[in-house]
């Protein structure tokens, strides 16, 4: 077992200190809050011990970081001890794929509100090191009003300034979020809780519920509860995702779209980055790593993406982008046919394969959506998961006629690419959350 130092610090530059005295390869689990020399020096022999009151800032470096000593965690150490009221997560580096998604493992690294770990379900007993970043996770994945940041530690030296909360940037263009809900309640509202803390935030925040009239009553409060929110329900339920994103965006008069899961949470800086990339490298269909939050196994994953999303569909159609990171203009949406809307699950691929022809696919180098791995999502469940017969069979249709397009043996238009529209008489309607 690698060795634990815990200690109590009063600030950022103690904290940094504390970073300088550890042996590379061990645990530093720091207690950050002004106190008494006393207790401040006091030795610490548990966890339990050191989060006693849980006021403060808590700091966890796992040895794959702490290896690198303090002089190359330092920058993004110290950014992160000044932004109290954030949750960093810190992600060890790693080579990014080439030609599809790769699990880069547990994020066992954080620093953020020890408040967050007052109400864990583990109990002080069980807090072990390898836990403290997912128990505070969870908390937020629950409703905790404390907004996340990601953070790729040591940071690259090319790495760009840094996002500052609430510092005005350029002028961004009129971006509408879409997102289609179906499930519980409560994490639609953690997901709307986290877009709350969003720098800066989406103009619009559309969501589609995907549910029946005798299902919509815990919503009608939820819209009050989030006026910036508008609420839509379909003539119809259920219909999937993509009837109702298509539907939101059909209408949508806002210049830039971007999506977005409902029971997921966006990092507070997701959209500085995407609108930065959109702004100085035009338009595309732009997406990010993400963090995959698994409660079942209580961990919380590192998940790269190519880059170049392009030139990965090119080596080998596969899995180079996760469609609810992206965003695009809506002009680019239409060019490219925008959604299929025949079936309630993988038309977001498709739509992925078609846009390779209209317009570039890339990746920003940044972790900015945090995804919630759980059984019951479209891509687990048994009657709809990746195992599903009807779904292994469009994805060797499209991929097949993706490559033929691709080599000039097709036409795009008489391939399986092109959307299909499926809506028949559904169609939408906003909310009316006074009733």
């Amino acid at each position: 077992m690698e060795p634990r130092h815990l200690l109590r610090v009063r600030g950022p530059e103690e904290a940094l200190a504390a970073l300088a005295s550890v042996p590379p390869g061990a645990w530093l689990i720091l207690s950050v809050r002004p106190g008494p020399l006393a207790e401040a020096d006091a030795p610490i022999d548990s966890v339990a011990e050191l989060l006693m009151p849980p006021s403060g800032t808590i700091a966890v470096l796992d040895p794959r970081l702490t290896e690198y000593g303090a002089e190359a965690l330092a920058v993004e150490f110290l950014r992160a001890l000044h932004r109290p009221g954030l949750m960093t997560l810190l992600v060890p580096p790693a080579e990014i794929p080439a030609v599809s998604g790769k699990n880069h493992g547990p994020v066992l690294s954080f620093v953020g509100p020890a408040s967050l770990l007052a109400g864990s379900p583990a109990g002080p007993a069980g807090r072990l090191p390898e836990e403290l970043c997912f128990l505070a996770l969870r908390a937020v994945m629950h409703g905790a009003k404390v907004g996340v940041i990601a953070r790729e530690c040591p940071s690259r030296a090319d790495d760009s300034p840094p996002w500052v909360p609430g510092e005005a940037g350029d002028a961004i263009p009129q971006t509408a979020l879409i997102m289609a809900h179906r499930g519980p309640c409560e994490l639609l509202r953690a997901a709307l809780t986290g877009l709350a803390a969003s720098d800066p935030a989406p103009d619009a925040l559309r969501v589609g519920l995907d549910l029946e009239e005798d299902e919509l009553g815990p919503y009608l409060s939820l819209a009050r509860e989030f006026p910036r929110a508008s609420f839509y329900v379909g003539s119809h339920a259920p219909v999937g995702p993509y009837v109702i994103r298509q539907a939101i965006a059909d209408e949508a008069p806002e210049e830039r779209l971007v999506f977005h899961d409902s029971d997921d949470l966006s990092t507070c800086d997701r959209f500085h980055w995407l609108h930065r990339d959109l702004t100085m490298r035009g338009p595309a269909l732009v997406g990010s790593h993400e963090l995959r939050y698994d409660e079942d196994d209580r961990e919380v994953r590192a998940v790269r993406f190519p880059l170049d999303a392009s030139a990965a569909l090119a080596i080998e159609p596969k899995h180079p982008q996760l469609h609810p990171t992206t965003m695009l203009t809506a002009e680019g949406l239409r060019r490219s046919g925008g959604f299929s809307t025949d079936c309630v699950f993988g038309n977001d691929t498709q739509l992925m394969l078609r846009a390779y022809f209209h317009m570039p696919l890339r990746n920003v180098d940044r972790f900015l959506y945090i995804r919630r791995d759980r059984w019951e999502s479209l891509t687990n469940a048994p009657e709809t998961g990746m195992e599903n017969p009807l779904r292994i069979a469009r994805n060797i249709a499209w991929r097949s006629d993706f490559e033929a397009v691709r080599a000039g043996r097709m036409r795009l238009e008489d391939s399986s690419l092109m959307a299909i529209e499926g809506r028949g008489a559904w169609a939408l309607r906003r909310l009316d959350a006074a009733r």
